[in-house]
């Protein structure tokens, strides 16, 4: 009996040995196929238009000897896409691109997952926000609109539970003037029509969506990033206003939990290899993002306090 105890015991040991050493042999040889990218948005979104920047860097610069291949996943919210990523198995082909969307699903109560149950790749690129409103509007700067909601009403265009509403109502409260908010279906293009129809005064846009829109009729009022934005050198921060808020839309790769620390190292070296493309960096800058590429644990504690910040205004949000 004790024989056959300490056999099983030994067989046991060996077969762990053995799952370990070839653990670290499958990240050795990563990738022997080709990478799944997944995006939780329809194709042609600024998300997306990202996720294939970075698939056509990777593939001019020979980065990988594997193809990534960016697959649209788009349903509730891009929870259907996040979620697909947080179910796939650990191995580094199924990764995805998401954004602060990570945080505030939980806190919303859409979904039971946050930023937290990812493994985090890295930021790849980050946007400004700002408040646009229509060029034929009288309200000409940032105090202005505080100045009328306080005395008035101003009504947003907005996603629920996203930072279109949540910039604005953090904003909202530092400054103790009151929006509505009214529900727009869509991205940047959606909520400019909205601005630009006369049916909301302002609305959250992105730097890149305030360029664009300008032609259509959006004229910017402030952004709410720590320095003026390159492609809006002439629009004012929210902070030169005396507003403290800030926010940056920023752009995340994410793998399943548990992912191998050797598979991730060699995914960042693909994004930045990616990144540092001429071709890359220009499409990207053409959509209004700054290419920088931050670590999966300065991401994390970026999106702590951004949980936190969202904690505080949870009530108002539900």
């Amino acid at each position: 009996m004790m024989t056959s105890k300490r056999t099983l015991l030994q067989a046991l040991a060996a077969a762990a040995a053995l799952a370990a050493v070839g653990g670290v042999a499958n990240a050795q040889d990563y990738p022997s196929r080709p990478i799944t990218l997944i995006v939780p948005q329809s194709p042609g979104g600024g998300t997306d238009l990202v996720a294939r920047a970075i698939q056509t860097g990777v593939e001019s610069a020979g980065a990988s000897p594997q193809p990534i291949v960016v697959i649209n996943r788009e349903g509730a919210g891009g929870s259907a896409g996040t979620r697909e990523v947080l179910n796939a198995d650990p191995d580094g082909y199924t990764i995805g691109i998401w954004h602060s969307g990570l945080v505030f699903g939980k806190a919303m109560g859409v979904v039971d997952y946050d930023h937290t149950a990812f493994t985090l790749i890295g930021q790849v690129a980050e946007t400004a926000m700002g408040i646009g409103v229509s060029s034929t509007s009288d309200i000409m700067t940032l105090p202005d609109l505080i100045e009328r909601a306080r005395s008035g009403t101003v009504s947003f265009a907005t996603n629920f539970g996203a930072s279109p509403q949540i910039v604005p109502l953090l904003l909202s409260n530092e400054a103790g003037a009151p929006f509505r908010f009214v529900q727009t279906q869509g991205g940047d293009g959606a909520r400019m029509t909205q601005v630009v129809g006369g049916h909301t005064d302002a609305a959250l846009l992105s730097a890149g969506g305030l360029v664009r829109f300008a032609e259509q009729g959006v004229r910017p009022l402030a952004v709410f990033s720590s320095e003026r934005e390159p492609v809006l050198p002439d629009v004012p921060t929210a902070a030169e206003s005396g507003y403290d808020t800030l926010f940056s839309e920023r752009l995340v790769l994410i793998a399943p939990p548990d992912t191998p620390a050797e598979v991730v190292e060699t995914l960042v070296g693909y994004v930045n290899t990616a990144l540092a493309q001429p071709a890359a960096a220009e499409q990207l800058a053409s959509l209004g993002f700054n290419v920088r590429f931050l670590d999966g644990a300065t991401v994390s504690g970026i999106f702590d306090d951004l949980s936190t910040d969202i904690e505080a205004v949870a009530d108002q949000l539900n």
